[in-house]
């Protein structure tokens, strides 16, 4: 038996003898490669230099010995497999190879690719002459050198152009041995005047530094720019897929095209995408040529087509999800070159996922991980109707903040902007940059606009939280407050002009641009959230309603509204600074009887609406908290308010007419299942107090909003005397650590004190084992005191999902939260599990 030697490590490896479903190792163009070879798709042969080649390059500073070497065994075995030699020959087509990037997770445009890697010239002679198309052969050699001399020599592509113009034409009529000899010395020459010390016209040395400059752009500024963005890990490092070139340029029976299984805008089953007669696959990603469209007759030979349907949809069972396919046709023969999840449109997301359900080829829990956060928040958001937004000019430019689109008249004054909203007109409010004194203004604004500022400025994260759009840092805009204009370009506008906001591109447009819903979705968006909520088991309710929003609101099912801010009810009502006035007028006449009866008709005029909107549903009103960040942001003289005010039950005079408000309110609308919560509260006793004032007042359900480590704490006693808990996460997160209010900063200042090493973890998006403890405790203890009592948590705006998560982990099953947030928290929920389950 003959002695068979073994690599010290194999770095190099066939594609159709690898594991395709090792991605991590192999990457996913090699792994796609491999997975069609095994179903019998025909693939151009090919070979893959997996990451852990990368890894060793990278550590190393070279290509490795061994690497190097068994990069030259496998281009031998390719030769013997395709029949072509690697390289210089006189008789048939020579064998050209594409070197391309191959990363665990696809980053489209991030990586770099060399095509027709091996053609010289007499290997150009014998393309030519073997295909009878002296064109196609000197656009083989002149594409080759273009792409080397951008990706691997760091060259503009231009300068190879510009050295091979002369004799292009030249050789496109007769391609000599000679004639290509010449244009390469021409294009050498050109490469060492732009500072090339060496340019060799070997083909075995221009695959290796091919294969390191593929490495090399695993380390690129855009790419890890990409990285970054898109969370993804810098250290998984790339592979390189070496495979024998097919040629969609060879003949008039030829061509390359991309297909998918599936309509990626729509997610409709059908054959979708494009194809170029006579071109390689380059010119249909540039657009330098118009394709014919796979959908319709004529665009690519009906044999291919349907073969392209066939060998899709076995793929689709192979990978259970949509794909999209590269192909190339040569000389009328179908060559699979590359295959991936298809990617997709939000809309697309939604309906695949369900119809693949339906189709029996994913589960439910599979169908809930195919569509992310992001895209569902993308589907339901509404927007300008695109063809209003098609003929709208662009007035001014900014920086994107927060997303979403609004519309309104301009006001250029906080405080104007909360009176003019009052009387139920929708406002832009704009200004040079905002401060806490705005708070009035911006609460009631469709969007925000600021003259300075960037990402972290304050009406940004302001506004990210609130979820208002904002455009900040808008060069050119000058904002005369005092003088009721607005200045851009040197035109100027007055106060009250029309103004739409796209917070996401940072556009500014004139006018009232009219808003549209998501359209065709909803029903699939629907299937994917029942069976999110499978998963997660979760009673949900919805927090921020106000009167007109309930009937939406009920649409999602809720379990109940809560917690509802009373504050909120009335700023939807515009009658906050009516509110305002009067608690300012309690702190210095507290024992006023007119005082304290227009508090009463206060909070029944801004409960009376909501209720009559949903007379069946439960419903949990928390009383203002006059001692919050919150407040203290919105009462411009809350520095003069009486101090007791600023204690839970500091001023009685203060809580029992909002409470008598509430019953007047629950007496003339038949409501029978409100709970009014008291704020702030850390004890049993204020607990037992405040509910014996209710029952005095006629509300017979009362229970606490907890907002401190001692109000978590004292829970379980508390639970004695309430018919519900509610925790605030927001603020049991600020007082926990003793930061400022949630709204002075961004997550990104978290994350980036994390990253010095000052936290762990950023506490805005993980509890940590401490807080974890307490609020495990605080749970166990009110189920243990008073099981019928009801504890939830309130989320509140821009809540991370990944805090969900955990308080599910820890027993929670009743959340609120706002709205606009509830779909996406329902799907982060049940993927989240999902993944714990092992379906992720």
């Amino acid at each position: 038996m003959s002695r068979i030697t073994i690599p010290m490590h194999t770095y190099v490896h066939d594609v159709d003898r690898i594991d395709g479903l090792d991605t991590g190792r192999y990457g996913g163009k090699a792994a796609g490669l491999a997975r069609m070879s095994a179903a019998g798709i025909t693939v151009p042969p090919a070979f893959v230099i997996g990451t852990d080649g990368y890894r060793a390059w990278r550590g190393g500073g070279e290509l490795p010995e061994e690497l190097v070497a068994q990069v030259d065994a496998a281009v031998q075995r390719l030769e013997r497999r395709s029949g072509r030699r690697f390289g210089a020959q006189e008789d048939g087509l020579p064998l050209l190879v594409s070197v391309r990037s191959g990363a665990q997770v696809s980053m489209p445009g991030m990586m770099d690719t060399v095509l027709n890697l091996g053609i010289t010239p007499r290997g150009a002679c014998a393309l030519a002459r073997q295909s009878g198309n002296a064109s196609f052969a000197a656009d083989t050699f002149v594409r080759f050198w273009r792409m080397f001399a951008d990706i691997v020599l760091g060259v503009d592509e231009a300068v190879v152009g510009e050295a091979a113009a002369p004799w292009l034409d030249g050789m496109r009529r007769d391609a000599s041995l000679e004639a290509f000899e010449r244009m390469q010395e021409h294009i050498a020459r050109a490469l060492a005047a732009e500072g090339v010390e060496q340019v060799l016209a070997e083909p075995r040395w221009q695959l290796l530094r091919a294969i390191e400059a593929v490495f090399e752009s695993w380390d690129s500024r855009r790419a890890k720019t990409y990285r970054a963005h898109h969370g993804i890990p810098d250290d998984l490092g790339t592979a390189v897929t070496v495979q024998a070139m097919v040629f969609g340029n060879l003949d008039r029976q030829s061509g390359s095209g991309v297909a998918f299984t599936r309509d990626p805008n729509t997610g409709i089953r059908r054959l979708y995408g494009e194809f170029l007669l006579g071109r390689q696959g380059e010119d249909l990603v540039s657009g330098s040529a118009t394709p014919a469209s796979l959908s319709e007759p004529g665009g690519l030979p009906e044999p291919h087509r349907l073969q392209l349907i066939a060998d899709g949809e076995h793929l689709e069972r192979i990978y259970r999800d949509a794909v999209d396919i590269e192909f190339t046709v040569e000389s009328d023969k179908l060559y699979f070159l590359q295959v991936r999840p298809a990617k997709r449109t939000a809309k697309a997301a939604v309906r695949i996922a369900s119809d693949l359900v339906d189709e029996g080829l994913i589960t439910k829990d599979e169908a809930v991980q195919k569509v992310s956060v992001e895209q569902l928040k993308r589907l339901l958001r509404p927007e300008f109707e695109r063809t209003a937004l098609a003929e709208a000019e662009v007035l001014v430019c900014g920086i994107g903040a927060s997303p979403g689109h609004g519309s309104g008249i301009a006001v250029l004054d906080a405080d104007r902007a909360a009176t003019i909203a009052a009387g139920g007109e929708k406002i832009v409010l704009l200004r040079p940059t905002t401060s806490p004194q705005d708070i009035r203004g911006m609460l009631t604004s469709q969007a925000i606009v600021t003259a300075r500022g960037g990402a972290l400025s304050h009406a940004a994260v302001v506004s990210r939280a609130l979820d208002i759009p904002c455009v900040v840092g808008c060069d050119g805009l000058e904002i005369d407050p005092d003088g009721h204009t607005f200045r851009i370009g040197g035109k100027s506008y007055h106060e009250g002009s029309p103004l739409s906001v796209d917070g996401t591109t940072g556009k500014v447009y004139p006018g009232l641009l009219p808003l549209e819903p998501s359209a065709g979705a909803a029903e699939h968006i629907e299937r994917i959230l029942a069976w999110a909520d499978e998963k997660a088991d979760s009673n949900y309710w919805v927090a921020g309603v106000s009167g007109p929003e309930a009937g939406l609101a009920l649409k999602h099912a809720p379990r109940g509204f809560g917690a509802i801010a009373l504050t909120d009810l009335l700023i939807a009502l515009g009658m906050l600074g009516d509110f305002i006035e009067t608690v300012d007028e309690l702190g210095h006449h507290p024992e006023r009887k007119a005082t304290h009866d227009k508090l009463g008709r206060i909070c029944y005029e801004g409960c009376r609406r909501l209720l009559l909107a949903s007379p069946s549903v439960p419903l949990d009103i928390r009383l203002p908290n006059l001692g919050s960040p919150r407040a203290q942001r919105m009462i411009g003289a809350w520095a003069s308010l009486a101090p007791r005010l600023f204690l839970p039950l500091g001023l009685k005079q203060f809580y029992v007419p909002l409470l008598r408000g509430i019953v007047d309110a629950t007496r003339e609308t038949g409501h029978t299942e409100v709970t009014a919560l008291v704020p702030g509260v850390n004890c049993a006793a204020e607990v037992a107090a405040f509910k014996m004032a209710a029952n005095d007042a006629g509300v017979l359900r009362v229970g606490a909003m907890l907002q401190s480590p001692a109000g978590l704490l004292n829970a379980p006693a508390m639970a004695v005397h309430a018919h519900a808990l509610w925790v605030d996460l927001r603020e049991i997160i600020r007082t926990f650590y003793g930061y400022p209010s949630a709204l002075s900063f961004g997550d990104d200042v978290f994350d980036s004190y994390v990253a010095d090493g000052y936290l762990p973890y950023n506490p805005r998006k993980a509890l940590g084992r401490d807080l974890s403890q307490l609020l495990c405790s605080a749970l166990a203890g009110c189920q243990a005191t008073q099981a019928s009592v009801r504890v939830g948590v309130e989320c509140g705006d821009g809540a991370a999902l990944s805090l969900i998560g955990e308080l599910h982990a820890l027993g929670v099953r009743t959340f609120s939260v706002p709205l606009a947030a509830l779909p996406s928290v329902r799907l982060a929920l049940g993927q989240h599990l999902c993944k714990e389950a092992g379906h992720g």
